[in-house]
């Protein structure tokens, strides 16, 4: 990176001395960097994957761990800097314990601006519904970017029913969004599902199905269709809810949007969604 600005000849990374030191390799291929990443939990191999630096730092930002992942970006750039131009060397075991504390520094200043600028607490199935209930949401890396959508339905408890997510290739959020109401409907209603109450976060979305359809508009087929599922022999309602209401379907949609399958349907809930799964089914609420 030095090199790149004319002030060193050798463009080769200093924590490795194995590579041309680009940006992506500084903050993430670097086997160096890498088990650091590994030691605060980054163990999923898709987190290395892709060659597009803002798009994986945009990744990392929409994750939940994102506390993590700012502080863990920064104190990987300081110790770096701390070698090139202090020839000091930061050990694995303390740069691990700077990430952490860190990282409950920015989550603690975080959530109490949040507390101080609104009371709102918002939690899943605000509305009370006592019928299956379907939370829908879309996804989009980019935006536009690599998008997808994903689902699931409960019952009024929280018990996992049945869930989907699927890929659509580079597209927008609100492209996704859509996609995510019409399979999310069609699989509640292949489900034989009677009495339906569906979320989704997209206030724009459920404004286009829930008004007149203007015919140029760039999704008017997909609307129509919703549309028509909608007016089926059965009891559907939709509406809006907060994001930190829908936080199982988010999951789900991000899964889509990094896979590439067209459409899975998933019988089971993956393991990474257990905690969320419970913490909807305990009514706990969040702040918004």
């Amino acid at each position: 990176m030095l090199s790149h600005r004319g002030m060193l000849q050798d463009n080769s990374c200093p924590r490795c001395n194995n590579n041309i030191e680009t940006t992506i390799h500084c903050l993430r291929d670097c086997d160096v960097v890498k088990n650091v990443w590994k030691s605060v939990g980054y163990t999923n191999n898709m987190f290395y994957q892709g060659v597009d630096i803002y798009v994986w730092l945009r990744s990392g930002l929409d994750s939940p761990s994102t506390f993590l992942f700012m502080a863990a970006i920064w104190l990987i750039w300081c110790t770096r800097n701390k070698l090139c131009f202090n020839n000091e060397i930061v050990s694995q075991f303390s740069l691990r314990l700077q990430i952490g504390n860190f990282a409950l520094l920015l989550r603690a200043c975080f959530l109490t601006q949040q507390m101080v600028t609104t009371t709102k607490l918002v939690k899943w199935n605000a509305l009370g519904s006592t019928d299956m209930i379907l939370n829908v949401d879309g996804s989009s890396i980019g935006n536009p970017g690599a998008s997808g959508f994903g689902g699931l339905i409960r019952n009024s408890d929280g018990a996992w029913v049945h869930g989907f997510s699927g890929n659509i290739g580079f597209s927008n959020i609100l492209h996704a969004e859509l996609m995510a109401l019409y399979h999310g409907l069609l699989l509640a209603w292949e489900l034989n599902i009677k009495d339906l109450q569906c979320y989704s976060d997209s206030a724009t979305a459920i404004k286009l199905i829930t008004e007149p359809v203007d015919k140029w508009h760039h999704y008017a087929a997909i609307i129509l269709t919703i549309k028509d599922i909608i007016a089926r022999d059965w009891r559907v309602r939709i509406s809006h809810t907060l994001r930190e209401g829908n936080a199982c379907a988010d999951y789900l949609a991000k899964l889509g949007a990094r896979n590439n399958e067209v459409l899975s349907i998933i019988a089971s809930p993956p393991v990474g969604l257990n905690l969320l799964l419970l913490a909807d089914a305990s009514g706990t609420y969040f702040y918004r």
